[in-house]
């Protein structure tokens, strides 16, 4: 607040800040506060979706390498459990190529599992 003095000149009035200053100040900064309390709902799911993606990637490639490795005549159906989550394969012979079906399912992680198919193709 500005006050006249006799002369004419202005001056500032040494008692703060007013009332509706302070409470556009209080609105701006709560509006930023639920910002990033929003923000950070956000992003905490994201990082959960990624964990889940990455635990059914780790477990896709190590069962997808592992039957790789294997002579082809002693692939044949089955099942593995890890702690990552449970992988399930079947297999279909097609003649000039065996096609392996790796169904990969990821342990619960805040209530959200992924489940996600690959399949394999190999030569005879």
């Amino acid at each position: 607040m500005r006050r006249r003095t006799a002369g004419g000149a202005a001056r500032r009035s040494p008692t703060g800040f007013t009332l509706v200053e302070v409470l556009v100040a209080i609105v701006i900064l709560s509006m930023g506060a639920l910002a990033l309390v929003g923000t950070s709902r956000v992003a905490s799911a994201s990082v959960r979706q990624a964990v889940l993606e990455l635990r059914a990637a780790q477990l896709i490639q190590e069962q997808a390498e592992r039957l790789r490795t294997l002579p082809l005549a002693s692939i044949g159906p089955g099942s593995v459990t890890r702690p990552a989550g449970d992988a399930l394969w079947t297999v279909a012979d097609s003649g000039s190529y065996v096609r392996v079906q790796l169904v990969v399912r990821t342990r619960p992680e805040a209530g959200r599992s992924l489940v996600d198919t690959v399949y394999v193709y190999r030569p005879r």
